[in-house]
């Protein structure tokens, strides 16, 4: 989840929410990458109607509609 702020001179600030669902967790913190980082396998969700279903329940419970699929 995140939020940009947008700044023109013609219209002032505005801010833009949105969610970044990267797929399913296979596998949590399965290791550290070179930085000493965890890194967590997914599955991408190429299913349209698993899609729908999950940007519906993202979009009721945090008032974002801009939800996007890697």
């Amino acid at each position: 989840m995140g939020q940009a702020v947008i700044d023109s001179s013609c219209c002032g600030l505005g801010t833009w929410g949105y969610v970044l669902v990267p797929g399913y967790i296979i596998s949590w913190h399965k290791r550290t990458n070179a930085d000493g980082l965890p890194v967590t396998e997914v599955e991408p969700i190429s299913d349209k109607s698993a899609q729908d279903s999950i940007r519906r329940l993202i979009t009721e419970a945090e008032s974002i509609t801009q939800v996007e699929f890697w």
